[in-house]
């Protein structure tokens, strides 16, 4: 059994499940799949940095004994089931897909960047943890744009006063065989 903290107390509490979730919009479709100690505060951080919160309907949750078994149902509701939103995930170009290579800049040098500057701003307000609840944000969705494990959102970067261009061009002619 895992031990950790719950976030809206102070209290220790023990953590028997690991949760897989899904979210469903109103007519059905399968919008996102994840795993989580705490579903419901995961929702939460969804909220915050999740273009495609609104559109939940249903949530539905399911409880596993042990972090691995929730981690392969994920990867195989992810495989068979074929949520619009896990993107990390994703092998097909999908329209969504489309839409968040285009409000994100996946181009590395401009997410260096993008991270340095949230890194400024955190240490000028004196902790990450700070600078995230002053502006809206779980701690722990900062530290994870920091170290790369999450994707700069539209939502962050006004909070940082930037923003993403995005530019269009030919593709360069590619020979046939």
């Amino acid at each position: 059994m895992a031990e950790t903290r719950n976030p809206t107390s102070n209290a220790k509490e023990q953590v028997d499940f690991h949760h897989l979730y899904r979210h469903f919009d109103k007519d059905g479709r399968l919008l996102y799949v994840g795993i989580s100690l705490h579903a419901i505060l995961r929702l939460t951080q969804h909220r915050a940095d999740s273009h495609w919160f609104d559109d939940i309907a249903t949530t539905t949750i399911k409880k596993f004994k042990s972090k691995d078994d929730a981690i392969r149902a994920e990867v195989r509701a992810i495989r068979h089931e074929k949520p619009l939103y896990n993107i990390s995930r994703a092998k097909r170009p999908d329209a969504s897909y489309r839409r968040r290579i285009t409000t994100v800049n996946k181009l590395r040098d401009g997410e260096a960047a993008v991270r340095q500057a949230l890194k400024d701003v955190c240490n000028s307000f004196g902790s990450q943890k700070g600078w995230a609840f002053a502006n809206g944000f779980h701690p722990s969705f900062v530290t994870d744009v920091l170290s790369g494990r999450r994707d700069i959102t539209e939502r962050l970067l006004e909070a940082l006063d930037w923003e993403c261009v995005c530019t269009y061009r030919p593709k360069p002619a590619t020979s046939a065989h």
